[in-house]
């Protein structure tokens, strides 16, 4: 009778609510995966792990003498992972973040071993604090890792060098890395959870300067990452007992889904598992047995959904005690209703101002929201990642407006950016830029534009307002904000510019339509010097400013190209900008930017050159031992060289139109025919009042005169191609000519 009662007990949670709605709290037995391969669990200090059968052995067929082996292990602090590369010359000459192009080992963790979630495998991303992705090289000063993307927002940069011990062997030609990852780094207890997800990657060359290394893996997804294409290993049983609890599942999307936890017990005595919410009590025994072999759950729980969030209370109590030998608390996140608390906060501030600027931007933020809400509630069924990404920024961007980005003065005195959103023209959908006003502000003053384009990053729509407006959002005293924040963003010498550009767009395209479209509005939105206006950016954001002010000098005053390559085309891109001041700067040690057989240096130097061979002005730098790193100084360098330049229109200046978008400058404007010449010109010189225009390629020529065009004044004499086509006063008619045989 004693048996068959407990029994009943065991079962309660599974069967005393058959034929009616589920109970608020559930438990359901976690299966045993398949995995790709097991590993012992060692007590700390044992090698023994190290001298049997390697876990995995991989090799290129087409590369003579290229190998790789590797061996794992846990123990109660590690992740113990060794991998000997045999390969016939050893390099790696860079530090840091660039220990990546050379002889190189890449190791991508995922802790809990749950990949993408319920996304397809080869969702790129990093979905909780328990991945990550980090290298590791011998170099000449030792052993160096990387963290290049991490859950765990303290787990960052250089990785700790006393968890490291690399040695080459140069008579086996043989690297060894040994590397010990501490769960804790993954904020995971091991044996936690069934299994974890690895990829090991391994890169080889043969010359510092060899830009398409041979790699080999074992498992995929590294690079990105992957999670759901990494390899699932499993640690095998431990001696001695396990107790552990861990959130899996904290937002709750619709009425009806449930949070969900993992609770592993390998434990010779009972264990109790108790949970609380509100109202609602769970009490679930796990039985001992005569091993420590885990037993692992998932222990759910279906909030009612009325509130914003619930408190879940777990303990997991050991024995016939009352001690808990595990606490976990946890927030529950229930997104309809976040999403209905922040419109009611964003509300409350709208009724409350009268602010014009302010204003906007509350109304701004609270359509960028309700936008990428919208679209998450589509996309949350093919990526949870993202959605769940989403929720965390709203939720993020609510608790800013609840302490100090609710407040006019915080973007006043304290420099928080400005939010502008807008309807494109081109597509109708809704963008937005960044607007960081000036230091003591007045509307009715005239200010320098630094109009700044980022570089490639995380393109979340919300992102850059979840960082800046944010509650937690690294530049201290901004009225107690911690944000990621630029030169001018700090020191706020006039309106710094910030425009989304469609997230990684390279600024082409739909991606420079975003630039022009923020421009003009920004122009109309605050006061701007129209001859003090500043482009400039890093990496991809270099790129797109050399794209964009090659083709628009006349819109500039300066402009500075940091972190990019630039191509300069052969068909005059250079002499388009031969009165434009141009700063260009690069670390030399910098190998994502500056790829092909000629050094950063180099390409530096040769960008400069064909510039000032078109006659152009231009400051030109490089900063050895530097990798792809957009460091302070050069940006307050860059920002103080620009200042010292006005916008003027020069007396001589020529243009070559290859694309429709930008077909003239100073108010010359050609219409571009591509079966009569792709790339029309036009050269203009200006004596006086005299105005001489040449053209090659194009049929048509549109001319300005008054000062939103050639500035002149007065009366004014116009001849195309030697011949006189206007004489009067510079009116702001546009005057149309046709170029017969031209």
């Amino acid at each position: 009778m004693l048996i068959l009662s407990l029994a009943i007990l065991l079962l309660l949670p599974f069967i005393c609510f058959a034929g009616e709605d589920k109970p608020a709290f559930r438990i359901e037995p976690i299966a045993v995966p398949l995995v790709d391969a097991t590993i012992p669990w060692m007590p700390a200090n044992n090698i023994d792990w190290q001298t049997g059968k390697p876990v995995f052995e991989i090799a290129d067929p087409t590369v003579k003498d290229f190998t790789a082996k590797g061996w794992l292990a846990a123990t109660d602090d590690d992740l113990l992972i060794r991998v000997d590369v045999k390969d016939a010359v050893h390099i790696n000459n860079q530090t840091a973040g660039n220990i990546w192009n050379g002889d190189f080992l890449r190791v991508a963790v995922d802790g809990k071993g749950d990949g993408a979630g319920n996304g397809a495998a080869d969702t790129k991303g990093i979905f909780g604090s328990d991945d990550a992705s980090i290298g590791f090289a011998l170099t000449p000063t030792g052993a160096q890792g990387w963290v290049y993307s991490a859950g765990n927002s303290t787990f960052t940069d250089s990785y700790p060098i006393d968890l490291l011990n690399f040695t080459r062997d140069e008579t086996a030609k043989i690297t060894h890395y040994n590397i010990r990852l501490p769960w804790a780094k993954l904020k995971i207890q091991p044996g936690a959870f069934p299994q974890f997800g690895i990829t090991i990657q391994v890169r080889n060359v043969d010359s510092q300067d060899q830009r398409e290394p041979v790699q080999i893996r074992w498992g995929a997804g590294a690079d990105e990452p992957k999670p759901g294409l990494f390899k699932k290993v499993a640690i095998d049983n431990p001696t001695h007992e396990i107790i552990a609890a861990t959130t899996s599942i904290t937002d709750i999307w619709e009425n009806g889904d449930d949070a969900q936890f993992t609770i592993a017990v390998a434990s010779k005595n009972d264990v109790k598992i108790q949970a609380q919410t509100g109202n609602e009590k769970f009490s679930y025994i796990v039985k001992g047995g005569d091993t420590f072999v885990p037993q692992r759950f998932t222990l759910l729980y279906r909030p009612d959904g009325t509130k914003e969030t619930e408190s879940v209370n777990i303990k997991l109590i050991p024995g016939s005690g009352k001690k808990a030998a595990v606490k976990l608390d946890a927030d529950i996140v229930i997104a309809d209703a976040l999403v209905n608390k922040f419109n009611l906060r964003m509300d409350e501030l709208i009724a409350s101002t009268k602010e014009p600027l302010f204003l906007r931007h509350l109304r701004s933020v609270k359509a960028m929201v309700q936008t990428e809400w919208a679209r998450a509630t589509v996309y949350k069924k093919s990526n949870t990642a993202l959605a769940d990404e989403t929720l965390r920024y709203i939720r993020n961007i609510l608790a800013g407006f609840n302490f100090k980005s609710d407040k006019f003065e915080s973007y006043t005195e304290g420099g928080l950016p400005l939010f502008m959103s807008f309807v494109s023209p081109r597509d109708g959908t809704l963008q937005w830029y960044a607007l960081t006003l000036p230091k003591k502000w007045d509307a009715k003053t005239a200010y320098p534009m630094f109009f700044e384009l980022h570089g490639a990053g995380n393109p979340h729509y919300l992102n850059h307002a979840s960082s800046q407006i944010g509650r937690f959002t690294a530049v201290p005293g901004l009225l107690g904000y911690e944000r990621s924040a630029t030169y001018e963003m700090i020191q706020r010498d006039g309106v710094h510019v910030y425009p989304f550009g469609r997230g990684n767009s390279g600024y082409r395209d739909i991606g420079e339509t975003d630039i022009w479209e923020a421009y003009n509005d920004a122009q109309k939105t605050v006061k701007i010097d129209p001859d003090r206006r500043y482009l400039y950016g890093f990496s991809m954001g270099g790129g797109g400013t050399w794209n964009v002010g090659s083709r628009s000098p006349d819109q500039w005053a300066a402009i500075a190209v940091m972190g990019m390559g630039a191509p300069v085309g052969a068909w005059g891109q250079a002499e388009n900008v031969n009165y434009l001041p141009i700063y260009i700067w690069g670390g030399e040690a910098d190998s994502i930017a500056y790829r092909g057989s000629k050094t950063p240096k180099e390409q530096i130097a040769a960008f400069a050159k064909t510039i000032e061979d078109a006659g152009g002005k231009v400051n030109a730098s490089s900063t050895p031992d530097l990798g792809h790193n957009y460091i302070y100084s050069k940006q307050e360098e860059s920002i103080k060289w620009m200042q010292q330049f006005t916008r003027k229109r020069p007396d001589k200046f020529s243009f070559v139109a290859d694309t429709d978008i930008h077909r003239g400058v100073w108010g010359i404007t050609m219409t571009r025919n591509q079966e009569m010449n792709g790339l029309p010109k036009f050269t203009c010189t200006i004596d006086g009042n005299t105005i001489n225009i040449t053209t090659t390629g194009t049929p048509h020529i549109d001319v300005q005169l008054d000062n939103t065009g050639l500035q002149m004044t007065g009366d004014v004499k116009l001849n195309i191609n030697g011949v006189e086509k206007f004489n009067g006063p510079a009116a702001s008619t546009v005057l149309k000519f046709d170029i017969a045989g031209k």
